[in-house]
């Protein structure tokens, strides 16, 4: 693959049922009871483009999707004061370590921007390093879901847009 584009998943909504599959493949099993059909249900209702909720779908060259995000309002029901978020961060295996989410995160701090978001945030248990590469600061450590987690936070109003990098650039996988 040489190349890849973000673009928001409205623009791809035949794409939603498989982002259902790969969430629910990642975190359904801290879901107990839900289904694939559950989570397309939540995906269907991120499908916007100029306001959150939305998702956005990183592209290989050939249209194929290789990787999707979101911007939601809530995304940790211990947090409910904080938002909005950035959440949902997923790359395909074989996507990832080339830039994909980097892009991925870039993009959607960029839409945070053009909405006039002052401040987002996310949590994560495996990705810590890469959002600090991408400006992103520890605001807490704390158990949720089972796990302990980092709660992150970015000014992305204070930050200039920048396009997404290109395919080949080296980065970590998902959150």
């Amino acid at each position: 693959m040489t190349g890849m584009k973000i673009s928001p998943l409205a623009d791809y909504p035949r794409f939603a049922p498989l982002i259902a599959q790969w969430h629910f493949g990642e975190w359904g099993h801290l879901y107990p009871g839900g289904t694939v059909d559950g989570w397309l249900d939540h995906i269907r209702t991120r499908i916007h483009v100029d306001r959150i909720p939305m998702t956005v779908v990183a592209l290989d060259d050939r249209d194929e999707p290789i990787g999707a995000a979101a911007l939601i309002e809530h995304d940790m029901e211990t947090q409910p004061e904080l938002s909005p978020w950035l959440g949902g961060l997923y790359v395909i295996l074989t996507a990832r370590r080339r830039g994909v989410a980097s892009a991925l995160i870039r993009h959607l701090m960029g839409c945070a921007a053009d909405f006039g978001i002052r401040d987002l945030y996310l949590y994560t248990n495996s990705a810590e390093a890469l959002y600090r590469k991408l400006d992103w600061r520890l605001l807490s450590r704390e158990p949720y879901m089972g796990q302990e987690v980092a709660l992150m936070t970015t000014r992305p109003s204070n930050r200039p847009l920048e396009l997404p990098v290109a395919f080949g650039a080296r980065s970590s996988a998902k959150a």
